[in-house]
């Protein structure tokens, strides 16, 4: 229903302002009362002309147009032959109620205008698209060049199309010297839509430098070229601005359709393989940050277990079955880049005791966190904050360390009490902002520090599982 309203607002809006533009020219030709009669007269074809191809365009648009064949072919396809089949059927049935039956009226009236509504129905999709679409940020700045021969054909084949039309219903504008000057003012066309789009568009800023070339293409060229040279007057003038209106300007606007949408092929081309390179850059990127932690966690527990060998024996056998069981899960999520809260917590319980086997009563953990909370984590990312915790404190008996686990506002929250170490460490602090910097792969929310005198806070974003 949404999409019906929105569908409903954006043909009415179109269609009034088109038909507003066309009445306001019927009143500078004619007097009001003529100009009157005649917007009633063509209204029944004129509204249902613009508003038929705007309503289907909206009601079949889909945001992954222009990403495959697939995903474009319905969108554009299907507006399309409803807009055709419905102008065609209705602009008939309107001129037999008006003038008696006459079967010459599909080929003459009916056809064109038939045509016309294809005309407005990719340009509504065209401008739908470039709407909605997305801006990409990539690595570089793309650099679109479309190539000036498959330009060139594409003008040939519009041309050819336009030409046949009008020659096919006996049009008044079938004659040489006027199929010239619009085969002239076509070809100047694409080559003036072919480098601003490529030249100003790749540089600007701003979206609607592509309003002002679909006008200056559509109307300013092809009405400066038809009027050179001519000696009118103004009511002359006039008269042929609303035949141009009426019989060039879809010409030229399919015209500036065609390469435009030859355009946007190509950018959505380079913007996709931009992107695949931008992801396995990331993908590389991510793995290194990945397997800095098991090297890391390896080291220091290495150097824990041999610091044990001389102290207690025994210990440090305990020390090295927990480090096997710890290290286990290091190799079971070595290829996942998410795992749930549940299996992360579960995991925290054994290093944990891994810490206690060397700390013993120094080291207090309280699990707050409820079994069926579903989140999801990075893999480790609890590890290097517990890490963490012990690096930078001077644990005792005399002075525990206490560690909180909770959950709140999709946050996983890790307190420890304070008691800093006296000797400052000088490595380099790359637990947390590898941490930072492996987030950042999946969710704008940021890792939360809190420090007071007494306590100590990290909070972790959780992600949730997709619906």
């Amino acid at each position: 229903m949404k999409k019906l309203k929105k569908a409903f607002v954006y043909a009415l809006i179109v269609t009034v302002v088109i038909n507003g533009i066309g009445s306001l020219i019927n009143i500078l030709i004619y007097d009001l009362n003529k100009a009157i009669v005649d917007i009633l007269y063509i209204a029944p074809v004129s509204f249902p002309l613009f508003f038929v191809p705007c309503f289907f365009s909206v009601i079949y648009f889909r945001d992954t147009l222009f990403k495959n064949v697939n995903t474009t072919i319905k969108p554009i396809l299907k507006p399309v032959l409803f807009s055709f089949i419905i102008i065609l059927v209705l602009v008939l049935i309107v001129m037999n109620l008006k003038k008696g039956f006459n079967i010459s009226y599909l080929t003459s009236t009916a056809l064109p205008n038939a045509v016309f509504a294809i005309i407005i129905s990719l340009f509504s999709t065209l401008v739908l698209f470039l709407l909605n679409k997305p801006h990409t940020k990539t690595l570089n700045e793309i650099n679109t060049k479309p190539s000036i021969t498959v330009a060139l054909i594409h003008f040939f084949w519009v041309t050819l199309a336009y030409f046949s039309l009008i020659t096919f219903n006996n049009s008044s504008f079938a004659k040489f010297h006027i199929l010239f000057n619009t085969f002239i003012s076509g070809l100047l066309v694409v080559l003036f839509v072919y480098f601003s789009l490529q030249h100003v568009i790749n540089k600007a800023k701003s979206k609607y430098w592509i309003i002002a070339i679909y006008i200056i293409a559509t109307f300013v060229i092809p009405s400066i070229l038809s009027l050179i040279n001519s000696n009118i007057t103004f009511e002359i003038f006039v008269i042929k601005i609303k035949v141009f209106l009426s019989v060039s300007t879809p010409y030229f606007l399919f015209l500036t359709l065609v390469i435009h949408t030859y355009y946007i092929y190509l950018k959505n081309k380079s913007e996709k393989q931009n992107l695949k390179q931008i992801g396995v850059e990331a993908s590389l990127k991510y793995q290194q940050l990945k397997s800095q932690i098991s090297p890391h966690f390896l080291f220091n527990n290495i150097s824990v277990l041999t610091g044990l060998i001389e102290e207690d024996k025994e210990k440090a056998i305990r020390f090295s079955e927990d480090l096997s069981k710890v290290y286990r899960y290091f190799l079971d999520q070595e290829t996942q880049d998410l795992v749930t809260l549940k299996d992360e917590i579960s995991f925290a319980d054994k290093y944990i005791a891994l810490l206690k086997v060397r700390f013993e009563n120094a080291l207090i953990f309280i699990n707050e966190v409820e079994e069926n909370e579903a989140f999801y984590i990075l893999p480790m990312a609890l590890q290097q904050v517990l890490e963490n915790v012990v690096k930078h404190n001077e644990l005792s008996i005399e002075n525990p360390i206490a560690i909180t686990l909770s959950v709140k506002n999709d946050f996983l929250i890790i307190s420890n009490t304070l008691h800093p170490k006296l000797t400052i460490e000088t490595t380099k602090p790359t637990g947390l902002e590898n941490i930072k910097n492996r987030y950042a792969y999946f969710t704008d929310e940021k890792l939360i520090i809190i420090k007071d005198d007494n306590l100590f806070t990290i909070k972790l974003p959780l992600l949730k599982p997709e619906a």
